[in-house]
């Protein structure tokens, strides 16, 4: 007899480690206790079999060539009833039909906002919507420029520019670890950066934070 579903636990492959946090903020936030996460495609594939999740978020790299979706049909086929999401840098329809072929319930691209993932696994798990249409995220092009960030964007980034931690981040506004992580994705899509050393040196340059004062022989 098979084994249910877990509809608590879900199954993160992401071989991004800012990413990885990201998404599983997300993920907890949308009402998931448990975030299986891995950065291996091997590893990911053995915690499905032992946790048996209502989902599998697959973070797709530029790294995994072009037999991914043969993976992702892999894993439908062994697991059929397990809801797949993609979250992947490719915007073309090619990948993106390539995904839905494979077996994917739902395709976020990187630069889409948290809203658009959340929305992606809410449809990703109601039946009607998933047999209906797959839900296809692509979200809008990113607007880089001094009026892009919010203010309490600007507030994120220059802590993070002190150095501070998001748990850090977090207390001294009066937010959510998860908010933050939510602040920093829409930082990190609106100027195209892929790291926080990244954001704060192109913000920096943007002249919405302090120059860095030279070091002091």
């Amino acid at each position: 007899m098979t084994r249910p579903h877990d509809t608590e636990t879900v199954v993160l492959l992401e071989p991004s480690p800012f990413w990885l946090e990201a998404v599983s903020g997300i993920l907890e936030e949308v009402g998931f206790s448990r975030v299986l996460s891995s950065e291996s495609a091997t590893r990911a594939l053995t915690l499905i079999e032992q946790s048996r999740p209502s989902l599998f978020v697959y973070g797709l790299a530029e790294s995994d060539g072009s037999a991914w979706d043969a993976y992702l049909a892999m894993v439908h086929a062994r697991f059929p009833d397990l809801k797949i999401i993609v979250l992947s840098t490719l915007e073309d329809q090619v990948a993106i039909a390539k995904a839905l072929r494979a077996g994917a319930a739902g395709y976020v691209v990187r630069r889409a906002t948290p809203d658009d993932l959340r929305s992606a696994v809410r449809q990703a798990l109601s039946p009607t919507v998933y047999h209906a249409e797959p839900a296809v995220s692509v979200g809008p092009a990113a607007n880089v420029g001094p009026g892009s960030l919010t203010p309490r964007e600007l507030e994120v980034i220059a802590l993070v520019a002190e150095g501070h931690s998001n748990a850090e981040i977090a207390e001294s506004l009066g937010i959510s670890e998860v908010t933050v992580k939510g602040h920093l994705w829409r930082i990190y899509r609106r100027i195209d950066a892929k790291n926080r050393a990244e954001a704060v040196t192109r913000v920096r340059a943007m002249g919405l934070l302090p120059q860095k004062r030279p070091a002091t022989p």
